[in-house]
């Protein structure tokens, strides 16, 4: 019988697969799953997506143009697609009361 060495490197590796299908499943398979066939409105692509990783956020927590920025360096973090970007964007402006 061969004996088996569990060396840094194959511990490295199976954490590196571990993390990327958890990745997977939190990012790609739940939009899907929570999708099904239906288009998503804006809110719902951020109740889906932005409470992942920290606490949702209220609208009327930042401006306009503050959320254009955020939408968009999030919308790399968290996979969403151009359309899914622009339903969030549109929610946040919609519901946030500027002055």
């Amino acid at each position: 019988m061969k004996n088996f060495k569990i060396t840094q490197k194959k511990i490295s590796l199976v954490i590196a697969l571990t993390f990327a299908i958890f990745l997977f499943i939190t990012f790609v398979h739940t939009t899907e799953v929570l999708t099904k066939g239906k288009e998503l409105t804006g809110a719902e692509v951020y109740s889906a997506n932005c409470g992942k990783c920290h606490s949702e956020r209220y609208p009327s927590e930042r401006t306009d143009d503050e959320w254009k920025v955020i939408v968009n360096h999030m919308r790399v973090i968290a996979g969403l697609t151009a359309k899914e970007a622009k339903l969030v964007l549109q929610y946040l402006q919609e519901n946030n009361p500027e002055e």
